[in-house]
Order: structure tokens, then sequence, then C-alpha cells
């Protein structure tokens, strides 16, 4: 049940920040936090990240749909064979995608408003690196590397098994 308690958490904190965003900025407005570092800036974003398949409603809601769906199996699958860490990093992945799911159902959009403002230089060329994003989206990137930071050590000790050989 502490597995899906952290489902439950991720969505509420995502669901409880957008609503005080809805209610108290208006679209494209901003509010800066840490100078012009960190800013709260409302804005929609009808597609994922970037905008990419802007508009694609429909889309999104049945892909995410098959995700949960799968996300679910798979904490269950994890958690039969005690891999803890995997289990933990899906739930954070599966409120995530609730809580912007939450959105597209109820509003159509998601709610999207941290902002981060610094850029650097590769080879002449200028980036930004982040987009304007939320909690659920936070929460999507954390269970991530934590499926990343666990695949590493995986990795290492299959390697260390295989030098004993």
């Amino acid at each position: 049940m502490i597995y899906y308690a952290i489902v439950l958490f991720v969505l509420l904190i995502d669901q409880y920040s957008k609503w005080i965003i809805r209610n108290n900025l208006s679209l494209n407005e901003s509010y800066p936090m840490i100078g012009d570092v960190l800013q709260i800036t409302s804005i929609r974003n009808s597609g994922a990240a970037y905008g990419i398949l802007e508009g694609e409603h429909w889309f999104f809601i049945a892909i995410t749909v098959i995700m949960i769906g799968g996300i679910l199996w798979y904490i269950r699958k994890v958690l039969k064979e005690k891999k803890k860490i995997l289990a933990i990093a899906s739930c954070f992945i599966l409120g995530g995608a609730i809580g912007n799911f939450t959105d597209r159902i109820f509003y159509g959009k998601v709610v999207d408003f941290i902002q981060f403002n610094f850029h650097f230089t590769i080879f002449g060329h200028l980036f930004y690196p982040l987009q304007i994003f939320n909690i659920a989206d936070s929460a999507i990137f954390f269970g991530v590397v934590l499926i990343l930071i666990n695949a590493s050590f995986e990795w290492m000790k299959e390697k260390k098994v295989k030098k004993a050989y």
C-alpha cells in the first residue's frame, strides 16, 4: 500500500499546485521566485514536452490509459520480484502520468508553470535546455532517473559477477 500512497501523494501535490496556478495567475502571467533564474509562469500545453504533437488530445488520452495499465502491471511484477526501487520509481512515473492525464480529461490541456531561465552555449549555439513544466513532469523525470540509477547498479553488479568467474 505504501507504493500506491506515493502515487496518491504525487497526484495530490501536482493537482494542488496546478489549482493554485489556475486560480491565482492569468494565462502567460509570470511571478519571479529567485530573480530571473526561477519563475512561476502560467501556461497551458496541449502537446507533450516542448509542444510536440500539440492538439492531439485523444491520442494523449489513449496513450496515457495504455501507459497507466502497463505501469500498474509493472509495479505488481517488480514487487513480486522484490525490486522495491523499481516499484518506487514506477509509482513516481504513474503519479505524474495520472496528474497530467487528469488535466487533459478535465481541462483539455496540461497546466505548466515552473520555468528556469538559464542558457548555455555549445559550439557557438545558444541553448535553453528546459521547457516550462510542472510537478507531474518532475515526478516522471525523478522516476526515470531512479530507474537509470538502479540499472547502473545492476549492470555493475553483473559485471562483478562475470569477473569472478
